[in-house]
């Protein structure tokens, strides 16, 4: 009887390994960023799930914080809005994770991987159309469009013999990368489908939603250059990686924002900036863009369809394909 009772006990976790095994895993990570993100301003939901269509399976993501500047209501009761959601995935890597950013030409054009929906997502000035983002010029403040980007990255595992390192593109990286941009490219999509033209001829009001997809770090972050004596290597905290995939067959390509955790109150304060400007330039031209979205309203309601149509003309280009 006694040699069962230690067998049994020696089977049963102790809970100074809970402590040590729940300290070396992302829990307690992303409980510290949600609290962080509550105590910034943003309502935060943990764990929120989505339908993947590439695996055909219900994942989560650890993290989805939004916020919401509007502007006071005019007399002619137009609100306009700005709201940004940040879908974020936290790791607390054991070992360090490497990227390789380098400069590029033309920085600003990144502007164009913003990932948004609403309304209206194209603005008409004398008879010409322009996309938001363009209309709002955030190639000359978003922080995409500026400094080194990486398209390449490694973390680091023991070799067959458990003696030298090797550099490895490490499943579980690749694994959330794939899973923020299946999150936010999800969203989209049930934004298109769900979006309803109003009844008769009621006015919509602005909304404009802006994804920031996140990852936060634990452990070390580092960027890798090559210089002329060799590789130089540095430690980081933001880097901006830009991720190609494919999608229903198609070509999308995201920028993902990786920074350590204590980065996270600086990277708050950029996204807050950005989000202020657009929200001050879409007040400046409110004319316009109310007059951009009357047109959208006249064109989806003089269609044969005009909720379907309604739906295509207010959704971004890479879910409308």
């Amino acid at each position: 009887m006694r040699n069962i009772e230690e067998e049994t006990k020696s089977r049963t976790i102790t809970n100074e390994a809970i402590k040590r095994a729940i300290t070396r895993s992302g829990y307690l990570i992303e409980q510290r960023v949600a609290e962080k993100l509550v105590m910034m301003g943003y309502y935060v939901d943990l764990n929120p799930t989505f339908f993947d269509k590439v695996t055909s399976k219900t994942r989560e993501v650890d993290i989805s914080a939004d916020s919401t500047y509007r502007s006071p209501q005019s007399s002619e009761g137009f609100i306009t809005g700005a709201h940004w959601k940040i879908v974020c995935e936290c790791e607390n890597n054991s070992q360090p994770i490497v990227f390789f950013p380098y400069e590029v030409d033309n920085p600003s054009e990144r502007y164009l991987l913003i990932k948004y929906f609403g309304v209206p997502i194209k603005a008409w000035k004398e008879e010409q159309d322009v996309d938001i983002l363009t209309f709002l010029g955030l190639r000359q403040f978003h922080h995409y469009c500026e400094g080194e980007i990486a398209t390449q990255y490694c973390s680091f595992a023991k070799g067959k013999q458990g003696i030298d390192w090797i550099a490895t593109h490490a499943e579980e990286q690749h694994e959330t990368f794939d899973k923020l941009v299946a999150a936010i490219h999800y969203e989209l999509e049930e934004f298109c489908k769900d979006w309803d033209l109003p009844e008769h001829d009621n006015e919509e009001p602005m909304y404009l939603e802006f994804k920031y997809p996140l990852i936060v770090l634990g452990g070390n972050l580092i960027a890798a250059r090559l210089g002329k004596r060799g590789i130089k290597l540095k430690k980081a905290r933001h880097i901006r990686y830009w991720k190609t995939a494919y999608i229903n067959g198609e070509e999308e390509n995201y920028i993902i924002d990786v920074i350590t955790e204590d980065y996270l109150g600086e990277y708050v304060s950029i996204i807050d900036k950005e989000m202020k400007k657009v929200r001050r330039l879409l007040i400046s031209r409110k004319k316009i863009v109310k007059d951009s979205i009357i047109r959208i309203l006249k064109e989806a309601r003089a269609s044969e369809s005009p909720t379907e149509t309604y739906r295509q003309l207010i959704c971004p280009p890479a879910v409308r394909r």
